[in-house]
């Protein structure tokens, strides 16, 4: 797989064969609560999906192993995001990407690492892009991957619902109230950070943000387009 300029800043080298289609995964029954425990940093997925915690914590340690890198791949309109777990020895995380449709470098949205880097998207913009055609995935999995990078704090308290029933769709049965609270808390980085409209391009405040002063324009302004929220 090939994801434009996102390996070459790391040394060693990595090998793009490392970096392996994950779509697949998505179907096996300890992904999602596994995948929501580590990247969304919800302790109640396990419950909410009727799994022995040690199962779902041993199938997690199985995506962060150095010899593969798990890559699911979202289009955006002409765009795709990336989520991508960076399974580097000693500089491991999980990284949400963006590919410009003119097949320019990747740009970094979210880092879920002891850094932490986002949030990558507003809540209109989360839901936006869930919305978005996929001939793969569908909307509920599309918003459950993405919503580990989203930081609101205009969050709407419907989008508990919104999100317990995309938690239905992929099997929760028990909590997904609770489950879904959890999920927009999250790691507690970034849920209350406030997103503005200037000129008509987005900005996200905060310090870990990626959306804001760090970013030139031009870049900010393609991620309003590729995120367009009405």
């Amino acid at each position: 797989m090939h994801i434009p300029g996102y390996l070459d800043g790391f040394r060693p080298p990595v090998d793009a064969a490392l970096l392996e289609d994950a779509t697949g995964l998505r179907t096996d029954s300890l992904f999602w609560p596994a995948f929501l425990l580590a990247a969304g940093g919800a302790d109640s997925a396990p419950q909410a999906f009727g799994a022995d915690p040690a199962d779902v914590e041993s199938y997690a340690d199985s995506m962060v192993t150095p010899e593969s890198w798990p890559v699911f791949t979202l289009p955006a309109g002409a765009h795709r995001i990336h989520v991508v777990f960076r399974n580097f020895p000693e500089d491991a995380g999980i990284d949400y990407l963006l590919s410009p449709a003119d097949g320019g470098p990747v740009l970094r949205l979210a880092a879920l690492e002891g850094h932490f880097l986002g949030p990558a998207f507003s809540w209109p913009e989360v839901v936006a892009v869930a919305g978005m055609p996929d001939p793969d995935l569908t909307a509920a999995e599309r918003l459950l991957l993405l919503l580990p990078a989203f930081g609101d704090g205009d969050t709407p308290a419907a989008a508990t619902e919104v999100i317990a029933a995309a938690l239905t769709s992929v099997g929760a049965a028990a909590g997904r109230t609770g489950l879904a609270a959890d999920l927009i808390e999250g790691w507690g980085y970034w849920p209350s950070a406030g997103w503005r409209v200037h000129d008509g391009v987005r900005y996200a405040n905060g310090p870990a943000s990626t959306r804001g002063a760090g970013r030139s324009r031009a870049e900010l302004a393609l991620l309003t387009e590729a995120f367009r929220a009405s």
